[in-house]
């Protein structure tokens, strides 16, 4: 797992973004609570939730993104409890009726190992017939076969102190490991240039769907974007509902 993404740099890029949250009330509301959110970042979806009125429990393993987390539950004093931690070995020594991970987590793990790990650490914290849940994109094509050394508009917003930061991305796709290494590139309107590198594993859709059967998930639903349209080739989004499958 590789990631060195700043905890700014991150909230003010997606404080915005809230297509996905309407999905997760609805999960929660269907298999919460408590609730564990992996790869918590910096609250945009937990904190919501806990607003909700659900318990919520966040793993994070950036300490930057986590700092961002503990400032805004401190300020709404919010009954929510993070760890910082490993998603491929965590033990928590608590037990939920729902584990999300969203907005492309499973991304970061980069291998069959990774992935296998951390099945099983959340396996081992979920309740009996709990579900996991998970927000993963549909790779696409298109995107993987860019020029890797050309930088790619992505998106701008304003900082916290309202200055304008320009965002561009370029990326190296490495198609026999299938991890895709992107920069990002934040440039301030006065001056500052800075990079996140983010490493992110490509599972496409009918290798998710079997490395989750080898290790033991039965899929109980798969959607195509945050409507809960049915899945298809041309889908944005993998976002699947499993949970481990019952021994006879």
């Amino acid at each position: 797992m590789i990631r060195n993404y700043n905890g700014i740099h991150y909230d003010n890029r997606f404080r915005e973004f809230d297509a996905d949250l309407d999905f997760w009330k609805e999960q929660a509301r269907r298999f919460g609570d408590p609730i564990l959110e992996i790869g918590f970042g910096t609250g945009r979806v937990g904190l919501v939730l806990a607003r909700e009125g659900y318990r919520i429990t966040g793993l994070e393993l950036e300490v930057s993104m986590l700092d961002r987390a503990r400032e805004k539950i401190k300020e709404e004093n919010l009954p929510v409890e993070v760890f910082q931690g490993d998603m491929r070995g965590f033990n928590l020594g608590q037990y939920f009726p729902l584990v999300i991970l969203p907005f492309n987590g499973l991304a970061h793990l980069l291998t069959f190992r990774d992935l296998m790990d951390t099945l099983r650490a959340v396996e081992r914290h979920l309740s009996p017939g709990g579900r996991f849940v998970f927000d993963y994109l549909n790779p696409n094509l298109e995107i993987l076969s860019r020029d890797p050394n050309r930088w790619y508009p992505s998106s701008e917003y304003f900082d916290e102190s309202g200055r304008k930061v320009v965002v561009r991305e370029k990326s190296y796709y490495n198609a026999q490991s299938q991890v895709n290494r992107v920069t990002m590139e934040y440039s301030c309107e006065t001056g500052e240039v800075s990079e996140d590198d983010i490493w992110m594993r490509m599972f496409f859709p009918c290798e998710l769907e079997a490395l989750l059967a080898l290790n033991g998930w039965e899929i109980e639903g798969r959607f195509g974007n945050y409507s809960r349209a049915p899945f298809n080739s041309e889908s944005p989004k993998q976002l699947i509902i499993c949970s481990p499958r019952r021994k006879k």
